[in-house]
């Protein structure tokens, strides 16, 4: 083992798996400060102890291993011909076997996976739980709130469901593209050792001996080991997505049980209760705000802080206003319209038996009604014309209006 590269870093820990100095399949020998003590530890086990000791995501660590393993095939297949001349020939030895450049290909673009996204929509489903709840103390105090909070609660649980849904296509994304291609050629390869990629003829001329230990100085003697890695650790990338996809599962799981509970408490709860009596609706509102204030005490001045009224507080008491004022305006109507009808019911009443009267004089002697016109006075005359002028007038008007109406039938309907 190159003693230049220390297990308890995580770089010269990945980098030791490149060059095949490390193996998932083999345990790692952490020694003791003084040498004297071996300990022997699993691969997974030291490598997500260095991932939590510094921070790091397992499954980036895992996939940034890989894609070193894959540049480190491409360029040595670039610098030393004779490297890729030989596995080029046991490619060659399977059916459908991809190109050198195809074996050792790289995702177009970086893919990784954020664990902190997974912990956000763990803390929404814990959160989302604590404040279903809260919705028993509403559904006993049989508060007006209970209909909103619930349909606010139904918002919640979409938004998370979503949110999982981002979570798992990216794992699918990092599955797809790590997931182990060719593991059957790469095996094969990885029980070839050194020397046959370094296998000289005994009648090649001096040139080409020189230039085949050159070759032999850039082929890593670890060679089996690395094509090796390129199989396990994207068994390990493999094995750590399905369990990250598992979590995932259970919260979208879990989301979708509140959201059947919650729809089912939308069915039976009314949307809105009509039977209160605004003005009583107004002051509960106020009693249980007062209720729900928080105060705060200074030690220094011993005053009172009260908490402002939030902005679905204030919205909440102008609809309650808004609710009274139209009760307030729908009585003074009914009253007005009452009055009204009664002062026309009056005033046709009257109409009526002024045309019964005048039917009966014209039924009269010509001479009697000549003879108690002429009787009367001039002066009581005008009298009882300026006395009736104004009281005819307004009467007039609403007969006429009557009239008008009705269609000469003086029927009225009364509110």
């Amino acid at each position: 083992m190159n003693n230049h590269f220390d297990c308890n870093n995580c770089k010269d820990f990945m980098q030791m798996t490149c060059n095949g100095e490390l193996c998932p399949n083999k345990s790692v020998q952490m020694r003791s400060i003084g040498g004297d003590k071996i300990t022997m530890i699993t691969y997974e086990d030291q490598l997500k102890k260095l991932c939590k000791d510094n921070n790091l995501n397992f499954l980036n660590v895992l996939t940034q291993i890989q894609d070193k393993l894959m540049e480190d095939m491409l360029v040595r297949g670039n610098n030393t011909p004779l490297f890729k001349k030989k596995v080029s020939s046991v490619l060659g030895q399977w059916k459908r076997a991809p190109e050198y450049e195809e074996l050792f290909s790289l995702p177009d673009e970086g893919i990784s996976f954020d664990y902190s996204d997974l912990i956000k929509c763990n803390s929404s489903v814990l959160d989302l739980g604590h404040q279903m709840k809260g919705l028993e103390e509403l559904i006993s105090s049989n508060s007006e709130r209970l209909y909103p909070r619930v349909l606010e609660l139904q918002r919640d649980c979409k938004e998370i469901d979503d949110s999982i849904k981002v979570c798992v296509g990216e794992l699918d994304r990092v599955t797809e593209h790590y997931e182990p291609r060719y593991p059957n050629i790469l095996l094969d390869l990885s029980t070839k050792p050194k020397s046959f990629y370094t296998h000289q003829a005994d009648n090649d001329e001096q040139l080409s001996r020189m230039v085949y230990h050159k070759n032999m100085r850039e082929i890593p003697e670890n060679i089996p080991e690395i094509f090796s890695n390129a199989v396990f650790v994207p068994n390990m990338i493999t094995k750590e997505t399905d369990y990250i996809r598992e979590m995932l599962q259970n919260l979208k799981g879990n989301v979708r049980d509140k959201h059947l509970v919650l729809a089912d408490l939308q069915g039976n709860i009314p949307e809105r209760v009509h039977n209160v009596d605004p003005i009583t609706r107004l002051f509960r509102y106020f009693v249980d705000s007062s209720d729900e204030e928080e105060y705060s005490h200074d030690s220094d001045d011993d005053t009172l802080s009260v908490k402002p009224l939030t902005k679905k507080q204030v919205s909440d008491i102008d609809a309650l206003i808004e609710d009274v004022q139209g009760k307030k305006d729908d009585s003074v109507l009914k009253i007005e319209d009452k009055g009204k009808a009664s002062k026309m019911k009056k005033v046709l009443e009257k109409a009526t038996n002024e045309e019964a009267t005048e039917e009966t004089t014209e039924e009269t002697e010509e001479g009697e009604t000549e003879g108690a016109t002429e009787g009367a006075t001039e002066g009581e005359t005008e009298g009882a014309t300026e006395e009736s002028s104004d009281e005819e007038t307004e009467e007039k008007q609403l007969i006429d209006l009557a009239k008008q109406n009705g269609g000469g039938t003086y029927e009225l309907s009364f509110f």
